[in-house]
């Protein structure tokens, strides 16, 4: 490959990685960016136990009152 070529090519792949960086937010810097961060990782947590919890719930319900209908017939 010549070395003009190559020249060319990592100017172009320098531009993307320019527009790349520019397309991103600013990353926080601040005092508060470590408890924020694990605040939204727990929400996320929370939630998704959450979900979880509520099937289990309503499968239990549903196993109990099929099992009482089941032992009356």
């Amino acid at each position: 490959m010549d070395p003009t070529c190559r020249m060319a090519e990592n100017d172009k792949l320098g531009g993307l990685f320019a527009e790349y960086r520019e397309s991103l937010a600013d990353p926080d810097a601040s005092a508060q960016f470590m408890p924020n961060l694990w605040r939204r990782i727990e929400e996320r947590r929370v939630a998704t136990t959450s979900v979880f919890r509520r099937l289990s719930q309503v499968f239990v319900v549903a196993t109990a009152a099929l099992t009482i209908s089941w032992q009356q017939c």
